[in-house]
């Protein structure tokens, strides 16, 4: 059932339940809730949009045969332009939400988030599969990994807040192991 958003009724009765930021999330991420939604927002100028879209759509009609089955990709399901002259391609891709079809949309959405990091584009949501993706791309300097690694084993030395992230595992773990190919 779809249903408008727009006008919410606040009256004394009303109380917040998640069901209005999943649906409205949902809505412009998402396909549907029982699909898996591998979001590949990213900000780039505005002066460049049509160039990235090309590169956009030529990595997903050269990788069509490594999305999972019956999946689509979008390099924008809505484009927000932003006051200093960049916009955020909220886009991505999705796959069903099954056990043989996870894997394949986790490695999908690594090189996707990859290829992305390398032309220039700065991903803000950096979960997991994001921070690790923009490791393994090489978008960061040896000494601002360096720096990275200082802060996170002053402020969490024993690697418990945020497990996974940017490949840290502990302080002498070496992330440039973890670094791709650019294909």
């Amino acid at each position: 059932m779809a249903r408008n958003w727009s006008k919410l009724d606040l009256s004394k009765d009303w109380k917040f339940d998640f069901k209005f930021p999943y649906s409205y999330f949902n809505k412009f991420i998402s396909l549907a809730p029982p699909k898996i939604s591998c979001t590949t927002c990213h900000k780039l100028p505005i002066s460049v949009i049509e160039e990235k879209r090309e590169l956009n759509t030529n990595f997903d009609n050269e990788n069509r045969g490594n999305f999972p089955e019956q999946s689509f990709s979008l390099f924008a399901r809505s484009i927000h332009l932003l006051p200093n002259g960049h916009c955020v391609f909220a886009g991505g891709f999705n796959a069903e939400n099954i056990d043989n079809q996870r894997q394949i949309a986790m490695d999908i959405w690594h090189k996707k988030l990859q290829y992305q990091a390398r032309y220039g584009g700065v991903h803000y949501w950096l979960g997991e599969a994001i921070s690790q993706s923009i490791v393994e791309a090489d978008a960061y300097t040896p000494e601002f990994v360096q720096f990275f690694k200082d802060m996170k084993k002053t402020v969490d030395p024993n690697f418990i807040l945020s497990p996974n992230k940017f490949h840290m595992y502990s302080y002498n773990n070496d992330i440039n192991q973890y670094i791709t190919k650019n294909e």
